[in-house]
């Protein structure tokens, strides 16, 4: 109950000094699920999400990656943030207080749901996901670009992505991120008027 207390704490006093900026965040999608079923306003595990939403916010502060698990039972509700590699952990701080409060309100009464935001994501459920290797749920998104070469085009983006894995996956000072630019030249077919 200590840890709850200080927790509590140390949340309640980041909220009140940092004061985040909501507009400079790009909502992408929400997943609200509902086959594990629904919880109530006010009822224990309503409170369990609001107190771990609450923590994963000010653990922002300190870190791009973290989770945390608040209750017991059935009324036990795990949560989790990711913000991009690039994010100062000010800039994820404030892109977590803006994904917890719109999960809460695109997802106002499911037990699980996930809210992605180009600079961060914010998942919770009440069941254990951590550790968890899970395909789904996920968002598809894809440029409305047209290639007049998409071979040309697909052998160059591979050839990107896969330096970019390479860059990601060894060098630890990176944390795992990693950014990379390649040349392209877009082919647009256009008709004589």
């Amino acid at each position: 109950m200590e840890r709850y207390t200080n927790l509590l704490i140390i949340c309640l006093i980041s909220l009140y000094f940092i004061k985040p900026c909501y507009s400079q965040f790009q909502f992408i999608s929400e997943y609200c699920i509902d086959t594990n079923g629904n919880y109530t306003a006010n009822s224990t595990y309503h409170n369990n999400l609001k107190f771990m939403l609450s923590s994963l916010t000010a653990q922002a502060n300190l870190s791009l990656f973290n989770n945390d698990t608040v209750g017991e039972g059935f009324d036990q509700t795990y949560g989790l943030f990711m913000c991009r590699g690039d994010l100062s952990v000010t800039q994820c701080h404030d892109c977590v207080v803006e994904a917890s409060t719109t999960i809460l309100k695109k997802c106002p009464t499911e037990q699980e749901a996930v809210v992605w935001f180009n600079q961060c994501m914010v998942r919770y459920a009440n069941y254990y996901i951590f550790s968890l290797f899970k395909e789904a749920p996920m968002v598809y998104a894809w440029s409305s670009q047209n290639v007049s070469d998409p071979e040309t085009f697909g052998e160059i983006y591979s050839k990107a992505v896969d330096d970019l894995i390479m860059q990601s996956a060894y060098n630890t000072s990176s944390l795992g991120y990693a950014t990379g630019q390649a040349n392209v030249t877009l082919g647009v077919n256009v008709k004589d008027v």
